[in-house]
């Protein structure tokens, strides 16, 4: 049964810049033809943040992919919130807030998960024409972001579970 809860503006805004997200992801693309074939592109960082995997430019393609697939994944899950999992039985639970609080999770998940491969895709294409060379704190906070997102909503689920 596909679903679809009516967005609210703020959701209106998450998918926005989801989208907007999703296009940051594809924008070192937009060079790719200028680059060098013999470029390397960094594919690996340790916790520092320094390189320490290289590819080749084709790799430029696979991130924004990566993104892609899951805006369209994460997309189509929303609209069917039946097929989520939860960490115990939901059988006793609301069903219209259960699935109100699933969709949610999953438009936020979506949001943060395409910030994440864009900005990795981003950094990555910068290092590799020499404009940037750090790393940054960024992808921690974005991290952390999502672990704090998963975390809240579990709450939430829990919380619908002792109503």
């Amino acid at each position: 049964m596909k679903l679809f809860i009516n967005r609210t503006p703020y959701y209106w805004v998450l998918e926005i810049l989801s989208v907007a997200g999703l296009l940051y992801a594809f924008y070192p693309l937009l060079f790719y033809g200028s680059l060098s074939p013999d470029v390397k592109i960094p594919i690996h960082f340790n916790a520092l943040g320094d390189v320490d995997g290289w590819a080749g430019r084709n790799y430029l393609f696979l991130l924004p992919a990566i993104s892609l697939i899951f805006y369209i994944g994460f997309s189509i899950l929303e609209r069917y919130p039946k097929f989520l999992n939860y960490p115990f039985n939901t059988k006793d639970i609301d069903k219209k807030e259960l699935n109100k609080t699933g969709i949610s999770i999953i438009r936020h998940i979506k949001f943060i998960s395409i910030i994440v491969f864009a900005h990795i895709g981003n950094r990555a294409f910068n290092i590799a024409i020499g404009k940037d060379v750090q790393f940054g704190i960024v992808i921690f906070l974005l991290l952390f972001a999502l672990f704090l997102i998963v975390t809240v909503f579990i709450a939430r689920v829990y919380k619908l579970k002792q109503k």
